[in-house]
């Protein structure tokens, strides 16, 4: 607010033109970028229109005081004053700043640490850094590297530790001040890299700190700061004299060499008369040289670093160091050009003091009294203590100037950051950074806030049958959240209708426009029917014969409800990537309390539906539309932007209906296939509606399904499961040539014989009949009863658990089945190898599925969704992946596929031999241990050198464990 500035903007090639017959400006400039950087002294008295004098804000009549903090020519105080400096009323003058000037120059608070490690690295005597030249210049071009940004060659530099050099053209700009590398990019743009990099390269220097310098070989003071922006420096004696050695430069006879080579001037003058020898003078040059150096450790101690001091030291910094401080001011001031960069050193002090308008810093009007802005408290407290400073510098009393100046500069402080205030009272008043940081500040409660206009946020739920780009919005927010449509002649029927249900009735409205008015639309039928009549009747929604439309469109507008289609934008915090925030298509579903999602969005937003919450905005205007629509739409988020790896697929219940689905033995009737067909190609009734607000759906001749023949004619027509993905590829992308794609799945080999080991229920079946039906796939009477069901409960169990050879021995009764055991696993280990390996990987060619089953390779990286989005685009996978879906979960249902806790839970079978393992178990490690631990009990007793048999024996090497069958890596051991 002091002194920070929106510095420069960069626009487009288009100039502002006034349209014709409208009092307005278009917009016809595009902002590329701005720039922040620090306003100079005399930047400030430009844009000033007052300079503030007086404390006082109102008198006694409460009127603004002339010279005020409310001087009535920085806008207007109340609604139905006029400005005295535009003259334009209070709700369109845009304010005017003022300033204060002070009576001393004081540290900029914002700039202050920074300010502080640079004169750690400062040399005080020779105002250079305390660096040698070959450091300097290394950091210097390292940071003339990045502000060209070249980073790579910047970082090499480092690495090198200074030993490479720059090109030779770098080396003739490295010469010259005035014609530096950083004059060169006054135009650049600078990335958030190079500002870190850069910023990275300035720590690294200020971290260089050393008491001596390098140049003049004088010993520098310490500096502290006892209050924020006040220096003090700390001379010791041992110090003064060093220096005062180190500046007379005594040789060894005692003759005095002239210093003036090395920067320090006036000692020498001082010391020695023109027209004396040296060698004469000897005593008298040692004389004066002891008093001088007795005066100057008497004056050494803590002294007051004042900023005029510290100004006269950086402005040599800046003619000595002038390549590396113009650079500096580069990644500070990035748009300054020479001759601005040549007082860089300015932003590091302040001078005057900017005034906020008198519309940003209001009074409130109550019963009891007027409660002032806090920014005005603090100005006026600022403004006090600069009076005092004044009137103390008339009086010439250094103490007591020293006092206000002290007390100025913490009233800055605290107008800039109360928390740099010493007393309670300031710390707890609200600076401009606290009005700017934190939750409470302008930032987050005005552009980062959760609660806007236009947005709703709720528990989100599951939904399968939802397209994964629609969310579904309950009606309690869809008659809450509304859309400015303007009337034209193709929706003045449907915005009839919305008017004639009203504010309560989905699809309604809740407002009507009409010119520059805003009206409620009544409870009363007959109020909000006489509106609706009103609306055809609207110019511009008749065309008329021989005129332009556009002059005669009167600007009508209802607010209706959100309806099925509309797009808003669903974000969850935190947002953390791009696709954290997607554009979904609204689908309002009557009876819901809560927003609906499909699973597919769970990955891209990190979401789960334990009781996370979503936020959803509504778009405004048709350009937020268009934007949501072809930019962020959730369809264009399938691949992630940082590694182009697929994130959106289904869940693991949908991989178990498609697997159920695709199986070899998976036939359906034709009442089957068609209502899967159906269900799972028909777009949702928000997509394709007869008439508004009626759930009717419609098939365009475009979209007709086409069904493909039946695997099996006699007895009885069938369909494989597989042709029905090949009836839901052809029908997505129709129009489009077909695809051919050979994807291997996640199946093991065992789980895909037509036979499986595990099957009980196969071994109560005829085996003849069962071998017949697998070799011919004859559809007799049991192919009737058992083939034309949907796959069964026994292969939904052969797809879900692990592989019946090394888990169904534990699981099963072992009283009942022990003998029905022992031959499975026989039966699985001569089986081995009896599936089809074929069914392995999915094949389809032209569209049609020939071979495999899709499982959850599928639906990842390369899979089938992956391929159709690659090759049709992320619409057209969008329609696929939603499709799956639908056809899956109905899969799920007509299957019956279910599991719950009692699937869990283990039977008191079971139970019981698990508690019989563990004891088992219990005395098996006990016996272990004893044989672990005989062979140091057998060598304790027995007598003999200890070094002959080892003091225990490692397990496995003994006889009676030699005799046990082993691993083939054991063995090994034992032979080592």
């Amino acid at each position: 607010m002091a002194d920070v500035r929106p510095d420069e903007v960069g626009t487009g090639s288009f100039a502002s033109t006034l349209l014709p017959g409208v009092g307005y400006l278009a917009a016809s400039e595009e902002v590329n970028s701005i720039h922040f950087s620090f306003y100079n002294d005399d930047e400030i008295r430009t844009i000033s229109v007052k300079q503030i004098t007086k404390p006082d804000r109102l008198d006694v009549k409460n009127c603004p005081v002339p010279g005020g903090l409310l001087d009535p020519a920085m806008g207007p105080t109340n609604d139905t004053d006029i400005c005295k400096s535009c003259g334009q009323h209070s709700i369109r003058c845009p304010g005017h700043f003022g300033h204060i000037e002070l009576a001393k120059p004081l540290f900029n608070p914002l700039l202050f640490m920074s300010l502080k490690n640079l004169l750690h690295v400062t040399c005080f005597h020779c105002h250079k850094f305390r660096l040698n030249r070959e450091q300097v210049d290394r950091y210097t071009n390292e940071l003339d590297l990045l502000v060209r940004g070249d980073i790579a060659h910047a970082k090499n530099l480092e690495d090198s530790g200074g030993k490479a050099l720059l090109e030779e053209d770098d080396k003739t700009e490295a010469t010259s001040g005035d014609k530096s590398a950083c004059s060169q990019s006054e135009n650049k743009t600078w990335t958030s890299i190079q500002l870190k990099e850069a910023l990275s390269t300035f720590a690294k220097l200020m971290k260089k700190r050393q008491k001596k310098c390098a140049h003049c070989d004088k010993k520098n003071p310490m500096i502290s700061h006892p209050i924020y922006c006040w220096l003090i420096k700390d001379t010791t004696s041992s110090s003064v004299r060093a220096n005062a050695i180190a500046d007379a430069k005594l040789s060894g006879d005692g003759r005095v060499h002239d210093s003036r080579e090395t920067g320090v001037s006036g000692l020498d003058e001082e010391l020695t008369s023109p027209g004396t020898s040296s060698r004469g003078s000897t005593n008298e040059t040692r004389r004066i040289s002891d008093d001088t150096i007795k005066e100057m450790v008497a004056s050494s101690g803590k002294k007051h670093l004042l900023t005029t001091e510290v100004e006269s030291i950086l402005k040599d910094l800046w003619k000595n160091e002038a390549r590396f401080c113009m650079l500096l001011c580069d990644f500070q001031q990035n748009t300054l050009n020479v001759s601005e960069k040549r007082r860089g050193y300015e932003m590091f002090f302040l001078k005057n003091l900017l005034v906020a308008p008198n519309r940003f810093r209001p009074s409130i009007s109550s019963s009891l009294g007027i409660m002032e802005h806090p920014q005005n408290v603090l100005l006026g407290k600022v403004q006090e203590a600069n009076l005092a400073l004044q009137h103390s510098i008339s009086a010439s009393n250094h103490m007591e100037v020293l006092r206000r100046w002290m007390d100025l500069q913490r009233s800055v402080n605290v107008l800039y950051d109360s928390s740099k205030g010493l007393a309670k009272s300031e710390k707890n008043a609200n600076g401009i950074r606290q009005l700017l940081e934190k939750k409470e500040g302008i930032l987050r409660q005005k552009m980062m806030g959760k609660r806007v206009n236009y947005a709703c946020r709720s528990v989100i739920s599951p939904d399968p049958y939802l397209a994964v780009n629609e969310i579904g919005i309950p009606p309690v927010f869809a008659t809450r959240l509304t859309y400015p449509e303007k009337v034209t002649p193709w929706n003045s029927r449907k915005l009839q209708e919305a008017i004639n249900n009203g504010a309560d009735i989905h699809p309604g409205a809740t407002h009507y426009r009409d010119h520059n008015n805003m009206y409620k639309l009544q409870a009363a039928p007959s109020k909000r029917r006489a509106i609706a009549k009103m609306l055809p009747a609207s110019r511009g929604c008749i065309s008329q014969p021989g005129k332009d439309p556009k002059c005669e469109f009167e600007s009508k507008v209802v607010y209706r409800h959100l309806q099925d289609g509309d797009v808003v934008l669903v974000n969850r915090q935190p947002t953390l990537h791009k696709p954290s925030m997607m554009a979904h298509f609204v689908r309002v579903l009557p009876g819901e309390k809560t927003i609906r999602m499909h699973y597919a969005n769970c990955s891209t937003y990190n979401a789960d539906f334990d009781g996370d919450e979503m936020n959803v905005h509504f778009p405004q205007d048709e350009i937020s539309r268009a934007e949501a629509i072809n930019i962020v739409d959730a369809n264009k988020q399938y691949i992630v932007p940082t590694s182009g790896d697929a994130v959106r697929g289904l869940i693991q219940d949908h991989i178990v209906g498609a697997v159920l689905l695709t199986k070899l033995d998976t036939f359906l009737s034709r009442e089957e296939y068609n209502q899967l067909v159906y269900g799972s190609c028909v777009l949702p009734s928000t997509c394709r509606s007869g008439q508004f607000g009626k759930k009717i759906s419609i098939i365009m001749d475009d979209d007709a399904l086409e069904p493909v023949p039946p695997a099996i004619w006699k007895p009885k027509p069938l369909w494989t499961g597989k042709q029905v993905i090949t009836t839901i590829l052809n029908h997505v992308t129709k129009g489009h040539p077909p695809f051919t794609v050979e994807k291997k799945g996640k199946i093991e080999k065992e789980y895909l014989s037509p036979k499986e080991c595990d099957g009980a229920k196969d071994k109560t079946r005829d085996p003849s009949e069962h071998d017949a039906e697998d070799k011919t796939r004859d559809p007799s009477e049991h192919d009737a009863e058992d083939k034309t069901r949907y796959p069964s409960e026994h292969d939904a169990e052969d797809i879900t658990r692990d592989p019946p050879c090394s888990s169904k021995k534990e699981t099963r009764d072992p009283s009942e089945h022990d003998a029905e055991d022992k031959t499975r696993d026989l039966s699985c280990s001569e089986k081995k190898e009896t599936g089809d390996p074929s069914e392995q990987v999915l094949y389809v060619h032209d569209n049609e599925l020939i071979k495999g089953m899709i499982d959850k390779a599928q639906f990842g990286q390369y899979g089938i969704v992956h391929t159709v989005h690659e090759l049709y685009g992320p619409e057209t996978a969008g329609v696929l992946l939603s499709s799956f879906s639908r056809l899956f979960t109905m899969v799920l249902q007509l299957h019956g596929f279910t599991c719950g806790v009692d699937d869990l839970l283990l039977c008191q079978e079971s139970d019981k031999l698990r508690k019989e393992i563990l004891g088992s178990s219990e005395e098996e490690s006990k016996r272990e241990h004893r044989e672990f631990i005989r062979p140091k009990k057998d060598d304790e007793a027995e007598d003999g050198d200890e070094d002959d048999k080892p003091k225990k024996e490692i397990p496995g090497t003994s006889e009676e464990d030699s005799k046990r069958p082993i691993e083939d890596d054991e063995a090994e051991d034992g032979d080592e």
